[in-house]
């Protein structure tokens, strides 16, 4: 049996906090067999120390008062001399001042994988910039919520150091909630800190009474603003309809007896209490800042309002007081997302993926020092191609001669799971539209290939496609193309939706099954303005099946497809879509069923484009996203194998019968 990983988990302090309770969850639940556990904090202080003690695993401990002191030296020392005598060989840093001290700690010791953290955002500047030095001795930063990932890149994080991993939870210490025909009962869970905004909270309760005057407010948690609260409870005279509970470990319970739940907060990266409330199946109004929207949708699961305005938070408030219908809707949806989305499994599952990934990467031998020296070149030439004048040159002077450019994007699956071709991350696939928006003009496919199929438009468009209609199109990449209001293509395969039956490349590539969408979630694309073509029935290879096969895959899956959406479905992209995917024949019964056709061996489309043969550039967690600008800005597309190379024979035969 391999010898376990030893991990050094380093949190600040265990008093009660959400960076906490995720962090004993992920150090109670990682897999002792791959992993040997070192927690790691500056001091025994918080209640939740013993808890830590509790898990069996001996407490390294750093004890510091601030930055300033000499005695913070010597602790650094002492550290980087812990980690060489641990062998520790991945160092996760989880708060502000264990990124500060702990990535340099684990530097000066060479520890192999050093991760860093944002969990929350800082206001002290200089803190702030203190944390910004220390990310440059970390390989990773890992963030819970997209908004702190963007807060990262932001102040200058790499963004090929960014990924997200976002809390968990565990909805089975939720009991299905009892719903009241007169929901009056109004609870908040948090730190009593000034960042929290209470008293907005507070300011409001007296208008929430004015027309509910049986409503109980409940506020659970304990910190500084205590007293300030209690006397503004005073001032406001509502003292008798608002209840301080103090800190509690029995928050499932405490929920148990809320009709809504409120955070009115300034700032949150991604609050544990919220994803608490919704497991608990209760309504959530909250400020839409941070990571919240991320949890709570507008109108589905809850209320989201502007940060300090008690007139909107009260409405809000009053508006689901005075609805008992909406706010068992609102909660019974809440749950269920946390039910598929957000668990203690699947964020231990990617912090252990991210840990032995890392290790893997950064202890690879000399030829990947070699591969790493051939990335920088490459960098390198995309810069400086970036900022030379080849780019506006050559397409001013496609415009004199009205010939516009095309490039259409082609992705595959956006989530957080997997790091492979297929893939790209939640974060990076925000950062690459919010980019085309503010950059460039994005237009349905058909419209770009109608504008520029005759020469004399001189414009830059872009198009965006996903290709095999993987689950994770409808639940993470549609929402993001909404908010921006930026158009899509959706190309599926006929046979495999509402599956989990694998592609030939997941296959190729050792991937668990991947859910596909459903005939419900292709009508709500339609709904949102995206359009849907074909990808065949089976995902075939039209370069290899013969023609009959390939007039059937063509012509059931249209009018499987029109059939099932009540729309046209002109579009089609072949499978695998390289050159060696399509023959002169298979490409001429494409063309007789189908308007517009799309390859994908890479390059743009330089008018007058031939409608049925579209050029696509393959967008994965390969591209970074000095790559992806420039591949915007036509750089070459040179790709010498078909990452999603059609299965041989042999593979086919295996993927029919299973």
């Amino acid at each position: 049996m391999p010898t376990p990983i030893p991990v050094a988990i380093f949190v600040d302090r265990y008093a009660p906090g959400g960076t906490q309770r995720q962090m004993l969850e992920l150090i109670a639940r990682l897999d002792r067999r791959r992993f040997h556990v070192h927690p790691v904090c500056f001091h025994t202080e918080g209640v939740w120390f013993e808890r830590l003690a509790s898990l069996g695993e001996p407490v390294a401990l750093f004890p510091i008062h601030g930055f300033r002191q000499p005695r913070t030296l010597s602790q650094l020392r002492a550290f980087a001399a812990w980690c060489r005598e641990k062998n520790i060989q991945v160092l996760q840093t989880c708060e502000l001042y264990s990124n500060i001290f702990g990535l340099p700690g684990g530097a000066l010791a060479a520890v192999p994988v050093r991760l860093g953290s944002r969990r929350g955002f800082v206001e002290s500047q200089g803190l702030q910039r203190m944390q910004r030095a220390s990310y440059t001795a970390a390989h990773r930063v890992v963030a819970n919520s997209h908004a702190a990932a963007d807060r990262l890149r932001a102040e200058g994080v790499e963004d090929d150091k960014i990924l997200v991993i976002p809390n968990g939870i565990d909805p089975g210490m939720f009991a299905a909630h009892r719903y009241s025909s007169e929901p009056r009962r109004v609870t908040m869970i948090a730190c009593l800190r000034e960042e929290k905004r209470i008293d907005v909270l507070v300011r409001a309760v007296p208008r929430v009474l004015a027309r509910y005057p049986d409503a109980q407010f409940t506020l659970a948690g304990d910190g500084t603003c205590r007293n300030e609260l209690v006397d503004l409870v005073q001032q406001l005279g509502v003292a008798d309809r608002v209840r301080f509970l103090g800190h509690r470990e029995d928050v499932p319970d405490v929920l148990a007896e809320a009709d809504v739940f409120v955070l009115p907060s300034r700032s949150e990266a991604f609050p544990n209490s919220v994803m608490e409330a919704m497991a608990a199946g209760v309504p959530v109004v909250a400020s839409d800042v941070g990571g919240i929207p991320e949890l709570v949708r507008d109108g589905a699961t809850g209320r989201l309002v502007p940060p300090g305005n008690v007139d909107a938070l009260a409405n809000a408030l009053l508006d689901l007081l005075g609805n008992p219908r909406q706010v068992e809707e609102f909660g019974r949806a809440g749950r269920r997302i946390i039910e598929q989305t957000y668990s203690f499994d699947r964020m231990v599952d990617q912090f252990e993926t991210l840990y032995e990934s890392e290790l893997a990467a950064r202890t690879a031998d000399a030829p990947a020092r070699g591969s790493r020296a051939k990335q920088v070149i490459k960098r390198t030439l995309m810069r400086s191609y970036l900022r030379s004048s080849l780019p506006p040159v050559r397409d001013a002077f496609l415009a004199r001669l009205g010939r516009g450019r095309l490039t259409v994007l082609n992705y595959h699956q956006v989530n957080d799971k997997a790091n492979d071709f297929s893939t790209v991350s939640t974060a990076a696939f925000r950062q690459q539209m919010q980019f085309l928006k503010s950059r460039y003009r994005v237009v349905p496919l058909v419209d770009a290939v109608a504008a520029l199929r005759k020469p004399g438009h001189s414009e830059r468009l872009m198009a965006i496609t996903f290709d095999d209609g993987y689950a994770d199109n409808c639940k993470v990449a549609a929402p993001i193309l909404r908010s921006l209001g930026l158009p899509a293509t959706f190309f599926v395969s006929t046979d495999l939706i509402g599956s989990l039956q694998p592609f030939p490349h997941d296959i190729v590539q050792g991937r668990p099954p991947q859910e596909h969408m459903t005939w419900d979630d292709l009508r709500a694309l339609i709904s949102h303005g995206f359009q849907i073509g074909s990808h065949s029935c089976t995902h075939a290879d039209m370069g290899a099946i013969s023609l009959t096969d390939a007039e059937r895959e063509l012509g059931e899956s249209r009018r499987r497809l029109e059939a099932e959406l009540g729309v046209q479905i002109p579009y089609f992209a072949f499978p695998y879509g390289h050159r060696g995917n399509m023959r002169p024949d298979t490409m001429a019964a494409a063309r007789r069923h189908y308007d517009v056709c799309c390859s994908a061996y890479g390059g743009h489309n330089i008018a007058p484009i031939d409608p049925r043969n579209v050029r696509r550039v393959v967008i994965s967690t390969g591209v970074t996203f000095l790559a992806f600008r420039a591949i915007l800005e036509g750089w070459p597309i040179l790709r010498r194998e078909n990452p999603y190379r059609a299965p041989v024979q042999a593979e086919r035969h295996q993927v029919i019968q299973g």
